[in-house]
């Protein structure tokens, strides 16, 4: 992790409020560049019976999130070209508490540091790779439940 985060630029920093439409189960994002880390991660949640939509570029997120809306974001710390620190803190500053975020790291980092680092960031929670499906899903259950987000209903 470098120590000044890249700055998105500003096409990406545009985001709409989108419209949900109304679904049964709840969707997860899930935005990480390792295609294997990606797959895991869907498996995991499909599994546990929730929609599943993966990203492999952090810099579409704004789009997907406004097409998707998902219920709550899987993001990985460590990708490019803008780490998940940085997409983070975007997320929380377009849309404050409506989505939870879950990040998600391969990094051997002390526990202080990266509760400290995600409350710099606004991530809601944290978890570590390789995922552990019962501790994964535990959190995921948590995050939804932890702030009812804004519905909106279409007329």
């Amino acid at each position: 992790m470098n120590d000044s985060p890249e700055i998105l630029p500003q096409e990406i920093l545009q985001p709409e409020q989108p419209v949900p439409q109304k679904r049964v189960s709840k969707k997860i994002l899930v935005v990480d560049d390792n295609p294997d880390a990606l797959k895991i991660a869907e498996e995991i949640l499909k599994k546990a019976h929730y929609d599943v939509v993966t990203l492999n570029n952090p810099k579409f997120i704004f789009k997907v999130i406004k097409d998707e809306w998902p219920d709550a974001i899987v993001l990985d710390i460590i990708m490019r070209p803008v780490d998940g620190y940085t997409v983070c803190a975007e997320i929380k500053k377009a849309y404050a508490d409506k989505i939870p975020v879950l990040l998600c790291t391969a990094q051997s980092y002390e526990q202080d540091f990266i509760q400290k680092a995600n409350k710099e960031f606004g991530a809601d929670d944290y978890t570590l790779k390789p995922l552990q499906p019962d501790e994964f899903l535990a959190k995921i259950k948590a995050l939804l439940k932890k702030k009812p987000r804004e519905k909106k209903t279409q007329d």
